[in-house]
């Protein structure tokens, strides 16, 4: 993650603060972010799968990557949301030692190339009980130390928009979810249901 998290910022640093694309704007393979980012990493094939990946194999086959991107920072606005032009600037994210910009997948997520984003404008919706099932849908919350009914086991690296990775227990993620704190929006930082 840290690699990957070197090459983002490098990238972001010859493209006036912006993140590389995911699938979610091309099909095209060799522009979505991992492959984009190869001439800063070097070996691709060797970074883009995460060593405690069980479906390493068939993501190396389907030349799917372990990591999504964060949804908020790749994805480009929608004129429902005019204002996340911004988020699309590593430079211009507020909070960027809060902000969550890689995650490791879920493993019950595909493994193409098009499996290289999370879905996290959809985590924080009615019915509120349902967030932390998204969430733990979307991105593996507990890679190391176990796995258990309602994904609380274990932990996860997480990289950060200022560049530092982090391990964050499943437990402590969820009570965040419950919070509703929602940092993997970089503009907002928190989401709060409807009164």
């Amino acid at each position: 993650m840290r690699e990957i998290g070197k090459a983002l910022v490098m990238y972001a640093n010859d493209n006036h603060g912006r993140l590389p694309t995911s699938t979610h704007s091309t099909l095209d393979l060799e522009s979505t972010w991992i492959y984009t980012l190869a001439k800063y990493l070097g070996n691709v094939d060797r970074v883009r799968i995460s060593p405690g990946d069980p479906k390493s194999a068939e993501r190396i086959e389907n030349q799917g990557t372990s990591y999504v991107l964060n949804e908020y920072m790749v994805v480009e606005r929608s004129p429902a949301n005019p204002n996340d032009v911004d988020a699309l600037n590593l430079f211009k994210i507020r909070r960027s030692p809060e902000a969550f910009l890689l995650f490791t997948t879920s493993d019950k997520k595909g493994t193409s190339t098009s499996d290289d984003h999370t879905h996290s404008r959809g985590w924080f919706r009615a019915p509120w009980t349902a967030c932390w099932t998204r969430v733990a849908a979307d991105i593996c919350v507990g890679r190391f130390g176990g796995k258990n009914f309602d994904s609380t086991a274990g932990s996860s690296n997480y990289l950060f928009a200022d560049g530092h990775v982090d391990v964050i227990t499943a437990k402590e993620l969820k009570s965040r979810v419950d919070r509703i704190v929602a940092a993997q929006d970089p503009k907002r930082n928190f989401a709060r249901p409807p009164q």
